[in-house]
C-alpha cells in the first residue's frame, strides 16, 4: 500500500471519515482506494468476537473462544514467557475468527481493591504491569494480529468512569501510572493504544494533548494508532489536535462536520488530519490481510489449564496438609465448586469453548468425594447445616469466593469482604474440623480476617475455563504451586491508604496517596498485612545464597545461587527491591527486578538478572523529565517484599538536594490520614469540585438518573428499559437486566448517543435536555 499516494487522492471528507469507525467493530473501508476495513474485538483473556449485534459490556453473544485466566492470574505466574504464549494463543484464535486487532491488555495500576475491573489488570506495581503487558503484546503480534494496550491513563475506578476527573500529582503520574505504558511501548511496540473515558487533571483523555502528543508521541516515540474507548470521544477537533487518531465505534459521523469545518476555517491544519490518517492506514496495511488459520481448541484448553495452575497462589499450608492423596475421601463444600466462577463480567466476558468446574474435574478424574452446596451463591437461602459426620472424611475442601455480582466492569465493589453467608459457613465448619482447606476464587483482594479458620488456602483467582482441572492438579500435587501475589492482601479494607477517600466523590478522584500504592505504602510504615506483595508458598523449599550486586552503567546486575532444598521439582520467583535512604525526598521501596526459576529436587543454579534503571531516577517536574537520584540505596533480595534474605547498602553517587521538591510532612512519613490540604500543597493548586447537576444546568454530559424529576425523561427511560428488557432475554429480575439499567441510566447522554452507533441521534438528547431544563 502506497500510503502517501493514497492520502493525496483522498478528499477531506474521506480523511475525516476514516478517523471514525464504520460499525461497532469495523474501521471504514474505501474500495475505490483499495482500503479494507479492520475488524476489532475485545480481549484480552480470549477473543470476544461478535458476528451480529455489537456491544462493549459483554451482553450480546460472541463466538466461542478459549477463556484463559484473567490478568490477575496471569501476572501471578510472574512468568513473562508464559504470558507471551497466552498472547500467541489469543492471536491464533483471533486470526481464525477474522479479527485483526484484539483490544488488550489493560495495564492500569491496581490502586485500590474496590475497583470493579481489577481482575482485568495485572498488578499494583508498574514494573510487573508493564512487563506482563509487553509479553502479551509480543505474543499476539507475533501471529500477525495487532494488540491494543489500554486504558490510558489514571483509569482506576468504574464508578462515574465516563466523567470522573483523576487528580494526580506529577511524580505519581510519571513514576506509577505512565510507567507500564512506557515499558509496553519500549519492549513490544503495540499496534494501537486506547485512551480512557476519564479526565486527568481536568482534561478528558481523548483530548489530552500533553499526555498523548507530548508524552506518548514525543517523549516515548510512540508511532502507533491512538483510539478512544468505545464512545469515549469528548471533542473531535481537540482530540485530533492531541493526535488521538481514531474514534470508536461509529457514532454515525456525528462529529465529522465539526472537524471538516475546523480545517476549512484554518483552526486545524489539514496536515494534522493527514498524520492521523497515515497512522490508521499503516495499521490497516500491517494487519488487515489475515491468512486462513485453524486452531487446536483442545490444546488451548490444556494451555489454559497449565496457565491457571502456574498463576495460583498457595497462601497457607500449615503442617503441609497439602497436597492431598488421590485415595483420600474428600468432602467438597461450596456452591462455587459447581457454579464455577472463572472470569469477570463486562467487555472481557468470553463465550468459552467448554468449562471444567471443580466438581466436574473431581468427577472426571474419579476422585472419591461427596459434594455439598454449603451456601447459596445468591445469598438468598440459608446455609446448609453440617454435623460430626464431616469428620469421617480424610479431607474437607471448602470453595469460597466473590460471586459474579461483586466485581464487574461498570461499577466498583461496595466493600472488600467475602459474602457473609460464606464466612458464617466457614466458621461453623471450623467448629467441627480444624483442618479445613479453602479454595479461594475471585479477581480482587478480599479482607483476610477469616484465615485463622483454614489450615490451607489455595487462591485460584479467576482461573479461566480449565480452572477446575488446575485446582485438581494443585490440590493433589500433580503441579507444585509457584504463583506469587502481584498485589497486597490486607487484613481489612481500612488498612488501604486510599480507603478513606476512594469513591468518596467519584466525580473527583483524588490520588492523595501519590506514589504510595500497595506495598510501597505498607512497607514504608511497616504496616502488618495478611499476605504481602510477592508472597506465595510451594510444596518444596528454596535457599538463596551468594548474592552479589554489580554496577552496570546506570543500573545493576544481581547474581545469586538458588537451591531447591526439598524433595520435588518446583519454581521460585526471586525478587529484588531497592529503596533510596534519603530522608529529604518522597521515596519508597520499589520492585527493581525479578526472575522465575525452575529447579529439580536438590538442584542448585546460579542465576542473574538486571534491574530496571528507572528505580534509580525520579521525575523532576521542573524540567518535565526523569533525573538520576543519587544517594545511598538499600538493595534487598528475597521471595516477597517482606521475606528478605539479603540486604546491602550501596552508594549510587552524589545527591543534589536542590533538585528535590519539598513536600508536606505526610509524604515523607505517611502514618496518618492524608488531608486534602496536604494534597493541594503537593499539587500546587486548589482542587475544584464539579457542580452538581440541577434544573436549568443540565447538559449532554448529564445522565437520565440525574434528570429523573423531568416527566419527559421518565417517559424516555420507561421505553428505554423496555428495549433493554427485550435485549437481555433473561427477565426483569435478572442480574444482566439490572446491570444494563444501572449502566445506561448513569451514562452521560452524549456517550449514550456515541455508543448507540448512530441509532440515537444527538438531537434526541438535545431535546430531552431542553425539556428537563424547563421542568417538562
Amino acid at each position: 500500500m502506497d500510503i502517501n499516494s493514497i492520502i493525496k487522492r483522498m478528499t477531506l471528507e474521506e480523511k475525516v471519515k476514516i478517523t471514525s469507525g464504520k460499525t461497532f467493530w469495523l474501521t471504514h473501508d474505501f474500495p475505490h482506494l483499495n482500503i479494507p476495513s479492520l475488524k476489532m474485538s475485545d480481549g484480552p483473556f480470549g477473543v470476544r468476537c461478535q458476528k451480529d449485534e455489537g456491544d462493549h459490556l459483554g451482553v450480546h453473544q460472541s463466538e466461542p473462544a478459549t477463556c484463559f485466566p484473567t490478568s490477575t492470574s496471569l501476572a501471578s505466574s510472574w512468568d513473562v514467557d508464559l504470558v507471551e504464549r497466552v498472547g500467541q494463543a489469543v492471536g491464533h484464535e483471533a486470526k481464525s475468527l477474522g479479527v485483526h486487532v484484539v483490544l488488550g491488555p489493560g495495564v492500569n495500576i491496581k490502586r485500590n481493591p474496590l475497583c470493579g475491573r481489577n481482575f482485568e489488570y495485572f498488578s499494583e506495581d508498574p514494573l510487573v504491569s508493564g512487563r506482563m503487558g509487553a509479553a502479551w503484546i509480543k505474543g499476539v503480534q507475533s501471529c500477525g494480529v495487532g494488540g491494543c494496550v489500554k486504558h490510558y491513563m489514571a483509569n482506576n475506578q468504574e464508578n462515574q468512569r465516563l466523567r470522573s476527573n483523576s487528580i494526580v500529582d506529577s511524580r505519581a503520574m510519571h513514576e506509577m501510572y505512565l510507567r507500564p505504558y512506557e515499558i509496553v511501548i519500549n519492549e513490544s511496540s503495540p499496534a494501537s493504544l486506547m485512551t480512557a473515558y476519564n479526565q486527568v487533571n481536568g482534561i478528558y483523555m481523548s483530548d489530552h494533548k500533553y499526555l498523548i502528543h507530548h508524552v506518548l508521541r514525543k517523549k516515548l516515540g510512540y508511532k502507533g494508532v491512538v483510539m478512544t474507548d468505545w464512545g469515549g470521544l469528548n471533542d473531535k477537533v481537540t482530540s485530533i489536535k492531541a493526535t488521538n487518531d481514531l474514534e470508536m465505534p461509529t457514532s454515525g459521523q456525528m462529529f465529522d462536520q465539526d472537524l471538516i469545518k475546523a480545517v476549512q476555517r484554518g483552526e486545524v491544519d489539514e496536515s494534522v488530519v493527514d498524520a492521523s490518517v497515515h497512522r490508521i492506514l499503516t495499521l490497516v496495511n500491517q494487519y488487515a490481510h489475515l491468512p486462513n488459520s485453524t486452531v487446536d481448541i483442545e490444546s488451548h484448553h490444556q494451555l489454559a489449564r497449565f496457565v491457571a495452575a502456574q498463576g495460583a497462589v498457595l497462601l497457607k499450608n500449615e503442617d503441609q496438609i497439602l497436597p492431598l492423596h488421590k485415595q483420600d475421601k474428600v468432602a467438597l463444600i461450596g456452591q462455587l465448586a459447581v457454579d464455577f466462577r472463572y472470569q469477570g463480567s463486562g467487555s472481557s466476558h468470553i463465550q468459552p469453548t467448554k468449562v471444567d468446574s471443580i466438581v466436574q474435574a473431581f468427577s472426571d478424574n474419579r476422585i472419591n468425594f461427596d459434594y455439598f452446596d454449603g451456601y447459596d451463591v445468591t445469598e438468598l437461602n440459608s446455609n446448609q447445616l453440617f454435623s460430626s459426620t464431616l469428620l469421617s472424611y480424610d479431607a474437607c475442601v471448602v470453595v469460597l469466593g466473590l460471586p459474579d455480582a461483586y466485581e464487574s466492569e461498570g461499577y466498583d465493589r461496595e466493600h472488600s469482604r467475602l459474602p457473609q453467608n460464606q464466612l458464617d459457613l466457614l466458621k461453623d465448619l471450623a467448629k467441627i474440623r480444624k483442618d479445613l482447606i479453602v479454595v479461594l476464587l475471585g479477581g480482587s483482594p478480599v479482607d483476610c480476617n477469616w484465615t485463622q479458620d483454614a489450615k490451607a488456602i489455595l487462591h485460584m483467582h479467576l482461573s479461566g475455563q480449565a480452572g477446575g482441572l488446575a485446582t485438581l492438579d494443585l490440590l493433589f500435587g500433580d503441579v507444585n504451586p509457584s504463583g506469587k501475589l502481584t498485589e497486597t492482601y490486607w487484613h481489612q479494607y481500612s488498612d488501604v491508604v486510599s480507603s478513606a477517600f476512594y469513591n468518596q466523590n467519584p466525580r473527583i478522584a483524588q490520588y492523595r496517596e501519590s506514589i504510595y500504592v500497595g506495598y510501597r505504602y505498607a512497607d514504608k510504615i511497616s504496616l502488618p498485612v495478611a499476605f504481602p506483595f510477592g508472597f506465595g508458598l510451594s510444596y518444596t523449599t528454596f535457599d538463596l545464597s551468594d548474592v552479589r550486586v554489580e554496577r552496570i552503567v546506570d543500573t545493576y546486575r544481581i547474581t545469586l545461587t538458588i537451591n531447591n532444598t526439598g524433595s520435588i521439582i518446583g519454581k521460585e520467583v526471586v525478587q529484588c527491591y531497592v529503596s533510596n535512604q534519603c530522608q529529604q525526598a518522597m521515596v519508597t521501596k520499589q520492585l527493581a527486578g525479578f526472575l522465575k526459576v525452575e529447579l529439580s529436587a536438590k538442584e542448585k543454579k546460579q542465576i542473574s538478572f538486571e534491574l530496571d534503571e528507572r528505580v534509580f531516577m525520579f521525575y523532576n517536574e521542573k524540567i518535565d523529565a526523569f533525573e538520576p537520584m543519587g544517594g545511598t540505596f538499600l538493595f534487598e533480595v528475597g521471595n516477597s517484599s517482606r521475606n528478605i534474605c539479603f540486604h546491602q547498602l550501596i552508594d549510587h553517587g552524589s545527591i543534589h538536594p536542590e533538585l528535590i521538591k519539598p513536600v508536606p510532612d505526610w509524604y515523607s512519613d505517611p502514618v496518618v490520614n492524608i488531608s486534602q490540604s496536604d494534597f493541594e500543597v503537593l499539587l500546587g493548586h486548589k482542587i475544584q469540585g464539579p457542580e452538581l447537576p440541577k434544573v436549568g444546568s443540565y447538559s449532554l454530559m448529564s445522565t437520565l438518573e440525574e434528570m429523573k424529576k423531568s416527566l419527559s425523561v421518565r417517559v424516555f427511560t420507561y421505553f428505554m428499559k423496555k428495549e433493554l428488557l427485550r435485549r437481555s432475554k433473561e427477565g426483569k429480575d435478572s442480574r444482566e437486566y439490572q446491570f444494563l439499567v444501572q449502566i445506561t441510566t448513569n451514562t452521560p447522554l452524549k456517550r449514550l448517543a456515541q455508543q448507540s452507533s448512530g441509532m440515537i441521534p444527538l438531537s434526541v438528547f438535545n431535546v430531552l435536555v431542553f425539556l428537563a431544563n424547563h421542568h417538562i
